[in-house]
């Protein structure tokens, strides 16, 4: 699973999982930021829609929990 960590002037920050690596930001998606999950296929990166809404619904489920347990405290 490829990240786009961040996304510089230039240059985007991947990490997939146990390390990270630029390229450079013309290489992505017009549309692509920072969260979504890419692939990479026939020397070309697209986003990885799907992929990319579940994790931010798991991210905002954990948040959710977190939120409600500094609440309760």
């Amino acid at each position: 699973m490829l990240i786009i960590e961040r996304i510089s002037e230039d240059f985007a920050i991947i990490e997939d999982g146990e390390k990270s690596f630029t390229i450079n930001k013309k290489a992505l998606p017009a549309s692509a930021k920072e969260g979504d999950i890419i692939i990479k296929t026939n020397n070309k990166y697209i986003i990885d829609e799907e992929e990319t809404k579940k994790r931010k619904a798991m991210i905002n489920s954990l948040y959710q929990k977190l939120k409600k347990k500094s609440n309760l405290q």
